[in-house]
């Protein structure tokens, strides 16, 4: 450990100074990063032929890539590099993130030192402008004032708060001085499509539910801050979204908890399309055909979804519901919104708790804070479960960290799952990972592994080296 910290030190000076000769120097040591293992549960041997590569780094211009093998012997060597300029990596995606999803859960708060008026609550609070606007005029000056209001005195449904991220959809946008350009959908300002949504998305208030609501009015009469919490009663309800270069899929995560009455259609998919064009100054970009918005997919209000997404090929859709008792799987085509496969997953039980997808092209790793899924994905594109384990014995339920932050590899039973070595205390960020493998029996091994590059601290919180920001985990059965 001192060996590596002095070796650090001597690079610090190095790169300060510029010396070009610094890769000579360091190339002497570049193979000395050792690796401690601390076997936790089960045996090692479990995890014969697994390799792990490991990427660390040292402020983007000490690079170390070591290659851990576990087996008897545990074999292992390190690639160094030293780069004059900064090398972060770069992040390889299977493609651009994007998201559709708006909530009716009304729970924020704003400030302005300017004071607030109803311009920045229909920026942060849309629908719910007179509503505020009433308790901050009843609010005395140089006091904070807490009011609790029914919602439903000011709004027959839910106002819809939205959250959109679509970088292949294009919309004109019009600024405060009236100049138009066009930008990609982004945010919670994107009228078009935030228009369609609340025309289609109807949903009555509970005429139970209160808000509370916290204002502090300065002495001169600015309402300099303003807070809304769901005080009582009232319905819950997220959207969760799919996204294709062709169309947003969107469902509710509610069941029978939403009125759907008001919504054509009923409960369901809905699928908002990308197949409109918008023409700007010459050029054309693709844009939403908000009034193609339409339920394509029936859903029972006693399904749950916990998520959905598409396979790689973006022509299949992938629920994992909550019904009756049990956690399902179906598969949907999206060109003919046909069910094409539905299989039980597991029984829910009093624990609960979300399932986590961990998605590669050969197989889906689904876990949750007690359970592991793998399902095969078969030449033809169908899926298969294989099996279900419980994540750990109990006996080492405390010592087994729960992430969904995990790196996977599957040999077609054996599957290794891969993350950050955890630890409890500063620094909490480091160099370590850990492994666990399974079967379908369930857990076979877990192990911790500290990396030599764990020595010598930047503050109180982190160490010199660092894990890389890309691919700095990876699993590979050899």
């Amino acid at each position: 450990m001192r060996k590596a910290l002095a070796l650090l030190l001597v690079l610090v000076l190095i790169c300060s100074a510029g010396m070009i000769g610094a890769r000579a120097v360091i190339n002497a040591e570049r193979d000395q990063v050792t690796i401690t293992e601390n076997i936790i549960y089960g045996d090692k041997l479990a995890a014969d032929g697994l390799n792990v590569i490991r990427n660390a780094q040292w402020q983007y211009h000490l690079h170390w890539s070591t290659d851990y093998n576990i087996s008897a012997e545990n074999r292992y060597s390190t690639n160094f590099d030293f780069t004059q300029n900064e090398e972060r990596g770069e992040r390889i995606a299977a493609g651009a993130y994007a998201e559709l999803s708006f909530s009716g859960y009304i729970n924020g708060g704003m400030g302005s030192n300017s004071g607030i008026g109803r311009e920045e609550l229909s920026d942060f609070f849309t629908g719910l402008e007179e509503l505020c606007l009433d308790v901050m005029e009843r609010a005395p000056a140089g006091e904070e004032y807490t009011a609790y209001v029914k919602l439903s005195d000011y709004c027959e449904f839910y106002p819809l708060f939205m959250s959109i991220d679509l970088p292949m959809v294009y919309y004109l946008k019009t600024d405060d001085n009236g100049n138009q350009y066009v930008r990609f959908a982004e945010g919670n300002d994107c009228e078009p499509i935030n228009t369609a949504l609340r025309e289609y998305f109807k949903i009555p208030v509970d005429s139970e539910e209160l808000l509370e609501v916290r204002v502090y009015k300065a002495p001169n009469g600015a309402v300099t801050s303003l807070d809304l919490y769901c005080a009582a009663g009232g319905s819950r309800f997220y959207v969760l979204s799919a996204v294709t270069e062709k169309a947003a899929y969107f469902t509710f995560d509610t069941g029978s908890e939403v009125d759907f009455s008001h919504i054509p259609g009923g409960y369901g998919i809905y699928c908002l399309p990308f197949s409109d064009e918008l023409t700007f100054k010459g050029e054309t970009f693709p844009t939403a055909a908000a009034d193609a918005l339409e339920m394509v997919y029936p859903l029972d209000t006693d399904i749950v979804i916990q998520t959905m997404f598409t396979d790689q090929s973006e022509e299949r859709l992938i629920l994992i519901s909550k019904e009756h008792g049990k956690y399902m799987f179906t598969v949907i085509n999206l060109d003919t919104m046909e069910t094409l496969q539905r299989f039980e997953i597991d029984s829910c039980d009093e624990r609960g708790g979300d399932w986590y997808i961990s998605e590669s092209e050969e197989y889906l790793v689904l876990t949750s804070g007690y359970r592991i899924a793998v399902i095969d994905i078969l030449e033809n594109g169908d899926y298969s479960l294989n099996y279900v384990v419980e994540r750990c014995p109990e006996e080492v339920a405390d010592a087994l960290y729960y992430t969904t932050e995990i790196v996977t590899a599957y040999d077609g039973e054996r599957l290794a799952m891969g993350w950050e070595l955890h630890k409890d205390t500063p620094p909490y960020r480091s160099c370590g990972f850990s492994i666990a493998v399974y079967n379908r029996t369930g857990l076979l091994y877990y192990g911790d592994y500290e990396s030599g590059l764990m020595s010598g601290m930047e503050s109180s919180y982190q160490y010199i080296c660092q894990h890389t920001d890309y691919d700095s985990l990876l699993l590979e059965w050899k």
